[in-house]
């Protein structure tokens, strides 16, 4: 299983990298755009005696600041994201990374992926954008699950976790897979927990 473990994890370094490399492509794309743009301008409007760098500089480095906001913060939630799981990952217990290469079998897919939960021994674990939520059977009162299917948008799948200390917890997913895997699993790890599926109504 260890092999398995890495191999999930280079796969979602490599997908980290495409992500990214995307994100600075069409960050790059949008910066020739509006060079090229300048350029033809410079170029009708016969602007020779003015340097061309020194003409579309400012306004370059004006849009790559503005554009700095948006795309470093994709970059940085990305990266930020990827590492989160895959320290989750490399923290599984045999049992638990077992309980996770059943969930992959389960799903199928084509490339590794965030899981939008992981099964632990004493707990279950939801990845969120910058950490997890760590929610420990013994403190969850009920799940329930339920399906949504907009107009023209696919179905999704809803879990909603309630504990105890009325605290709510919702995780969305796009599978049906997923939600059959999390709720069977719930039931074996603690048979006691009350489950509502509501997926069979809309």
């Amino acid at each position: 299983m260890n092999e398995f473990r890495e191999k999930e994890i280079n796969n979602i370094i490599r997908l980290r990298q495409v992500v990214m490399t995307l994100l600075l492509l069409v960050n790059f794309s949008i910066i020739f755009f509006f060079c090229y743009n300048f350029h033809v301008v410079y170029t009708e409007r016969k602007l020779y005696h003015i340097n061309f760098l020194s003409y579309i500089l400012p306004t370059i480095l004006y849009l790559q600041a503005i554009l700095a906001v948006p795309f470093g913060l994709l970059l940085f939630f990305t990266y930020r994201r990827t590492a989160t799981f895959i320290t989750i990952l490399r923290q599984l217990d045999s049992d638990s990374l077992l309980l996770y290469y059943r969930y992959v079998q389960v799903i199928g897919r084509f490339w590794a992926g965030i899981a939008p939960y992981i099964f632990q021994t004493r707990h279950i674990i939801i990845p969120t954008l910058l950490s997890q939520k760590n929610i420990p059977y013994t403190d969850i009162m009920d799940v329930s699950f339920s399906r949504s299917r907009p107009y023209k948008v696919p179905t999704t799948y809803s879990m909603n976790i309630r504990t105890f200390e009325n605290k709510k917890h919702s995780v969305t997913f796009y599978q049906y897979a997923q939600a059959q895997f999390a709720m069977h699993t719930l039931m074996d790890k603690q048979p006691g927990i009350p489950v509502v599926n509501n997926m069979n109504t809309i």
